[in-house]
This record gives C-alpha cells, structure tokens and sequence, in this order.
C-alpha cells in the first residue's frame, strides 16, 4: 500500500485528482448499489474521502472504509430487512471528528500525533457502532449504563456483555489496521483500542444522561424530533439538540482527546 502511495504521489498533481475521483466514484457506486448510503450520504462521503486520499492516500482512506464496510454488512445482518442506510449528517457526524487529527497531521510538528488522533477517532466510530449492532445477537436485553436495570434492545445508554464484545474487536480491528498502515509503534496499538472502548462507552453515558427523547400522540418513547407526518413529538427528558448525530459526533472526539492524552505520558 505504501508503494502504491508513493506511486501516486509522484504523479502530476493534475492526474492524482483524477485517480482519486475515479476511485471515489467506484466507492461511491457500489454503496449505492447494496444500499449503504443514501445519495445525501454519499456526497458526504465522497468529499471526505477525496480530502483523505488527498492528504494521507489510500493508506488513509483504507480504515474509512473499513469502518463503513463492515459496519454496513453488520447493520444489515444484524436488524433484517432495515436498509441500514446512512445519510448525509450520519455520514458528517462519524466522518468530521476525524479530521481534528489531520489538521494536527498538516499544521502541527507532531504528524504522528495526528495520526493517532485520526486513527483513534476511528475505532471509537467502529466500536460504537458494532456495539450497537452487535448486542442485538444478545438474547439477553442489554441494561443501563446508569442503574443496571434491564431495558429494551436499541435503548440509548443500554449496553450488554455481547455490545461491549462487539465493541473490543471493532476497536482493535482499527488498531491493528492503522498500526500496519502507519507503521505505528507497538504502545499505539493500545492506546487506540483503549480510546476506542473508552470512547464507545462514553456514547452510551452522553446517551443515556443527555439523549433527546420524545413522546408521539398514541403516548410511545421514541427518539425521533418528528412523527412521519412531520409533525413535533412532545420532549419528555434529555437536550433538545443531543440526538444520536451529535452524541456520535461528540464521543468520536473524546476518543482523539483521550489518544491525546496518552500520547503526553508516552
């Protein structure tokens, strides 16, 4: 992979743009062809991935995809017939927080750092999501985060032992991954993965304290601002601008502050 960075790093700057467009339209295409994205989703997709081809290559664009790829075979695996599709602000808020290490890559003269930073904002995207996925092959119904009481499965704040299972090997697939594609030394192997839980464990507390929750007209829970008509659901508890976006958004940031962190008693 390396090698083939560096082939194309030493291509006309003219040229390079349009290999990457022609990979990203391949992308493109065949997650709209199994259902993955929606087109809003997509265009999202697509800048951020030509911003990430442009800066790191393929070597940074590899764990991106990664994520996204199994996390949709999960998704769809795990709730049957639900298209699993993501659109365009699901698409920002797992995709922007990473960004914060590729400034640090730019600007900063610690690129390393960067890259950790990238790379742990990453796996805590991954482990939350194949926690949430995963835990619905729990038979057993996942219980708060708060008390430790039962509550039903795809409650915001509920976690199980099969979610946080889930969430390990999502976290350390991403470690092992970046670790290989960045030559990273072996301490960040773990400060990734560990950043990565920590981070996913964090989203289920911002979503169990924080998470916006709301009560449509028959008297059910949901965590929908609408009803399919369009109409205002009643706010029963939480913040009115917490939904699962932002709570995505904010915990993909946490697992690069933690990295960070780390990274100073290294």
């Amino acid at each position: 992979m390396k090698g083939i960075d560096r082939l194309i790093s030493d291509l006309p700057q003219g040229l390079r743009i349009v290999i990457f467009f022609i990979i990203i339209l391949i992308v493109a295409g065949i997650a709209i062809r199994k259902g993955y994205l929606t087109k809003g989703g997509t265009l999202a997709a697509s800048f951020l991935a030509l911003f990430v081809l442009y800066v790191l290559g393929l070597s940074g664009l590899l764990p991106f995809l990664f994520f996204f790829l199994s996390s949709s075979v999960l998704t769809k695996a795990a709730e049957g017939q639900k298209s699993g599709m993501r659109n365009f602000s699901q698409v920002l808020a797992n995709g922007v927080p990473p960004f914060s290490g590729l400034i640090l890559f730019l600007f900063s003269p610690w690129p390393a750092l960067g890259l950790l930073m990238f790379s742990s904002s990453i796996a805590e995207i991954t482990a939350d999501t194949w926690a949430s996925e995963g835990g619905l092959f729990s038979h057993k119904n996942p219980r708060s985060i708060l008390t430790g009481t039962e509550v039903p499965k795809g409650t915001s704040g509920g976690v199980s032992l099969m979610g946080i299972a889930f969430s390990f090997l999502g976290s350390l697939s991403i470690a092992f991954l970046t670790t290989g594609l960045f030559s990273f030394p072996i301490s960040f192997l773990f400060v990734i993965t560990i950043s990565g839980i920590l981070g996913s464990l964090f989203d289920s507390l911002l979503g169990a304290v924080f998470e916006a929750r709301y009560s449509t007209k028959d008297g059910d829970v949901t965590y929908s601002r609408y009803d399919d008509e369009g109409n205002e659901n009643y706010r029963i508890s939480g913040l009115p601008f917490m939904d699962n976006d932002m709570i995505n958004f904010i915990s993909s940031l946490f697992s690069a502050s933690l990295s960070f962190l780390f990274f100073l008693f290294l």
